[in-house]
Parts: structure tokens; sequence; C-alpha cells
């Protein structure tokens, strides 16, 4: 192959990555309600599109933010349950910077998903069986960024974290219990309307107990929480460290296409989150596998 070719297939794989990740954060409206798939397919969340909260029983569908997680990962969605849970709790947050909008959606989503878990499934959903679900409360919620092909493609040996984040409208809810970490709430703007939308994800809340045991709020620190989508990766990055560190966040069996069990979870072993990666390393491990997801994308 000529440089001259060489040098066209590359632009234009570049152009093709920007633009399927500027589409894919803009991805909305109703309309896709596939079936839902059972708890024991590995319990990654309870998710919904326009499902009330003041209600009953629901089917599970999927949401716009469902969908922009799924376009590149393939998450299982939870069966219906019961209605909502009662005393939980969800009062306000101490959380500057985070909309009030996106704060009262997560007041008001979260008794409605813990209501949507079926009865002696809680293992399922990242709780143990004998939590009690009225202790529920919600944590210091972590706005969704993430990284885009282009981005990374053009990336070098002195590229910076925050010159290639860019901002998503997803914000992601620890639930918590005794200031455990055991799920996560994610709200997002559907339609003009901030809103809960999915629930689950207790590998990535598993992870992030043990990151911020590493970096906690109380040492000033307040690590940011990365999506590389085409990658089906998250990351964090500790802006107060320095600009140069963004290090991966390994779930155990499979990442986000699998999801895994709670058990399991708790039984992996803990990583080294205080020992942070460089972005440049980052950056060449992701540009195959952003290149492949790419290509096989576009054919």
């Amino acid at each position: 192959m000529s440089n001259r070719t060489r040098l066209i297939l590359i632009i234009l794989v570049a152009v093709l990555a920007w633009a399927l990740l500027e589409l894919e954060p803009r991805q909305s409206g109703p309309g896709r309600t596939p079936a839902a798939v059972s708890p024991s397919d590995g319990g990654a969340g309870v998710s919904r599109h326009r499902s009330s909260p003041s209600g009953g029983s629901a089917t599970t569908t999927k949401s716009a933010t469902d969908s922009k997680l799924t376009s590149q990962w393939a998450m299982v969605a939870g069966g219906a349950g019961a209605g909502k849970a009662p005393g939980s709790s969800v009062r306000p947050l101490a959380t500057p910077g985070v909309p009030q909008e996106v704060l009262e959606a997560a007041k008001t989503g979260l008794p409605f998903y813990l209501g949507q878990i079926p009865p002696g499934s809680k293992e399922l959903y990242g709780f143990a069986s004998m939590d009690d679900l009225s202790a529920a409360r919600l944590g210091a919620p972590l706005q969704m960024l993430t990284i885009t092909p282009a981005a990374i493609h053009k990336s070098s040996s002195s590229t910076t974290v925050s010159s290639i984040l860019s901002e998503t409208s997803m914000w992601f809810f620890p639930i918590q219990i005794e200031s455990e970490s055991k799920a996560m709430l994610v709200v997002d703007r559907d339609d003009g309307t901030w809103k809960a939308v999915s629930f689950g994800y207790a590998g990535l809340s598993h992870e992030l107990n043990e990151l911020l045991a590493q970096w906690p709020d109380s040492k000033g620190f307040h690590p940011q929480l990365v999506a590389v989508f085409p990658a089906m990766r998250f990351y964090f990055t500790v802006p107060e460290v320095d600009d140069f560190n963004l290090t991966q966040i390994r779930l155990a069996q499979g990442g986000l296409s699998r999801p895994t069990p709670p058990a399991i979870a708790a039984e992996a072993q803990p990583q080294d989150y205080g020992t942070l990666s460089v972005v440049s390393k980052s950056l060449d491990e992701l540009k195959p596998i952003v290149l492949r997801a790419v290509m096989q994308a576009a054919r």
C-alpha cells in the first residue's frame, strides 16, 4: 500500500470515527423497546423508558441512555418487579456543580427502581441477601465523561487528559448501604427532561468502592469516571494529581458485555488503584482496539 493510500485511509477512518461518536451521545427519543432479559443472566440493571415512578409494576424497556450504552456495550436488562420500596433514603445531596434537576430525578428514581427488584433477587442487582433496601441512599454522583475515537487517534505522547475528555449527559449515582456502594443509578436527559433511566452496574459499583478508598474526597481527591465506548472500557483520572493519568477500571469477567454476579465480584482480588497509569500508555493500548471497533462498525 502506498503512503498516499495509507494517508487517505487514515483520514477516512478518523472522519468516520468522529461522525460515529458525534452521533452516539445525542441519541434520544422513544420507541426502543426490546424484550427484557431475565436477571439470572447476570443482573446488570433494571431499565425503563417513560415508566412513572409513582406507578406499580412495569414492563422494563430501554431508554435513550441505555441505547447510548448498548450501542457499543451489550448490557443486560433485568425483569420488572413490585412497586415502590418503602423508606429508602432520598434526602437531598450536598453536591455542588450538579444540576438540581439531576438530583431531583435521582431522588424520584431510587425508590422506583428498588421496588422493581423481584423478591429474593437482591443479590442479582448488587445487594447482599440480608441488605435492608429501605436503608439504601444516594451517594455523590459522577458525571460520565468520554474520549472519542477521533481524540484517541489524534493523541500523542504529550497529550493531556483534560484536552481529550468530552462530557456526556449521564450522571452515575452510587447506591449505598452503610457507606458501601452496591449498585449505580443513572440519570440522563430524555426529551429535554432529566430522568432516572437505568439501575444496576454492580461490577462498576464494586470497583468504585476500591477506587474511592484510595482516592478519598476527605483528602481532596475527586476522581472522574471516563467511558471509552468503542473499547467497552471504563477508566478514571485523578485531576488533583496531574493532567497525565488515565487508569483502567478492571471489571471482572468480561467487563460490561457480561456483568459480574455480586458474589463473584466480592471474591475478586481488589485492584491497586493507588498506582495510576500514564495517559500516553493507556491511549497507545486503546488505539488498535478502537480502530478495530470503528472499522467493524463501518462494515
